[in-house]
This record gives structure tokens, C-alpha cells and sequence, in this order.
């Protein structure tokens, strides 16, 4: 009977871990450098997007290092998208290389790069790290969105909003807390329709430390692990 009822606490503490791991909160803010180096502790991947060629991709950008991103589709017919695309748009994303319609980079200070959405509904970003390394904790620069339409970021079952008319070259900082550690996330950051191009910088996946309370549940899941294979070995 004491074996059940501890298999039974040790499976209830194992599910809420699973589960939390998969919620989130999205908080979205001014965008402040000091704020955002504050924010990523001292284990994370970065990308700033500075090391790739300008201009309108073909296809998915792939390789970097903090995963995949991709366009949520659409194409548009603005002067974002005309210019990135050397007078024609596509459905696909850009990497700006200067300042354009409020849009550009963010990080570093002195960079010039970021990930244009390019006059489509979004960008998606799959995250990974180099070596499946855990993470849980998301940050990245937003600039100009919302301006026009509405522009949605949804993770792990939180959404959070803002715009219309948050303002041309509007700069946000998104931060995304997972209640547990995880090596894989999806991100999306979705207008409610085409010609209204931001940008994103500084994509981050941060494994920063958890609270002091989830310290203390995993510290008691590792007792009464161990209290499980005490008893598993004593003789009957």
C-alpha cells in the first residue's frame, strides 16, 4: 500500500513538471538594451543575424544558431518587400540590411542586420540550441510592428497583442517564460494581414535559473527517488 501511494505522489509531481514545461507567459515591452542583456542570465544562443547577405531569402533561413525561422506566407505588394526583392515580393522572408519604413536592426548597437517579415502575415521561429541544449526562456527585439494592423505572438499556448497603431519604428522587447526547461519551442508573430513589415533582432534561448520553489520541488522529486530505490533493493 506505502508503495502505491508513493508511486502515486512520485507520477502526480512527474506530470505537473511535464505539464508546466509546456506553458508560457509572454510579456511585451519597450525595448531597452540594458533590460535585455539583463534578461538572458549567463547560459544562451544568440542570433543577430549579421553574418548573412542581404536581401529577400529563398526559402526557410536554416543553420542558425538558435533554430529555424520561416514565413507564415502571404505575399505583399509593399516598397518593404519591393526593395528587399529588387522591385518584386515573394512570400518569403528578408535579411535587412539597413533602415527601412521604421524597420531595421536593433542589436548589436553597432550592427546593421535583422530578419525582415518582409510585407507577408509573419515569421515563425522553431527554436533550438547547438546540441539539443535546454533552455527556457525566450527573448528578441520586435521593430515596427503593429503599426497598421494588429500583430499577435503566440508560444506555448499564451498569446499577447498589440497595434493597430503602435507607432512607425516602434522597438519592443519580447520575452517568453516557459515554467520548465525544454530543448524545442515554436514561436509565431503573426500580423492581421499583408504590407505592414517589421522586424525581429537578437533572437535569444536562455536557460536562466528557476525560482526558488521549483528548486525545491525538483530537490524533493530527487528524494523520493532515491527513497524508491532504497526500498526497491531492501529484502521482503
Amino acid at each position: 500500500m506505502k508503495t502505491k501511494r508513493f508511486l502515486a505522489a512520485l507520477c502526480a509531481i512527474t506530470l505537473s513538471f511535464g505539464a508546466s514545461a509546456q506553458a508560457s507567459s509572454i510579456s511585451v515591452a519597450t525595448f531597452d538594451l540594458t533590460a535585455f542583456a539583463s534578461s538572458m542570465g549567463g547560459n544562451f544562443s544568440l542570433e543577430d543575424f549579421e553574418t548573412y547577405s542581404g536581401g529577400a531569402l529563398n526559402g526557410p533561413l536554416t543553420g542558425t544558431s538558435v533554430g529555424t525561422f520561416s514565413s507564415l506566407g502571404g505575399v505583399g505588394s509593399g516598397s518593404t518587400c519591393r526593395s528587399n526583392g529588387g522591385g518584386t515580393c515573394s512570400a518569403d522572408l528578408a535579411i535587412q540590411d539597413d533602415g527601412i519604413n521604421g524597420q531595421g536592426n536593433l542589436v548589436p548597437i553597432a550592427g546593421s542586420k535583422s530578419l525582415n517579415s518582409n510585407d507577408t502575415l509573419g515569421i515563425k521561429w522553431d527554436v533550438s540550441r547547438v546540441g539539443s541544449a535546454s533552455f527556457n526562456r525566450l527573448i528578441f527585439g520586435l521593430r515596427d510592428g503593429g503599426e497598421f494592423q494588429s500583430l499577435t505572438v503566440s508560444a506555448g499556448g499564451e498569446t499577447a497583442t498589440f497595434g493597430p497603431g503602435a507607432g512607425n519604428g516602434n522597438e519592443k522587447l519580447v520575452v517568453v517564460d516557459f515554467s520548465g526547461f525544454v530543448t524545442s519551442a515554436s514561436v509565431e508573430m503573426r500580423h492581421s494581414g499583408l504590407n505592414d513589415g517589421f522586424t525581429i533582432d537578437a533572437a535569444t534561448a536562455a536557460a536562466v535559473p528557476l525560482p526558488a520553489g521549483a528548486v525545491l520541488a525538483m530537490t524533493g522529486l530527487a528524494g523520493l527517488m532515491a527513497i524508491g530505490r532504497k526500498r526497491r533493493r531492501k529484502p521482503s
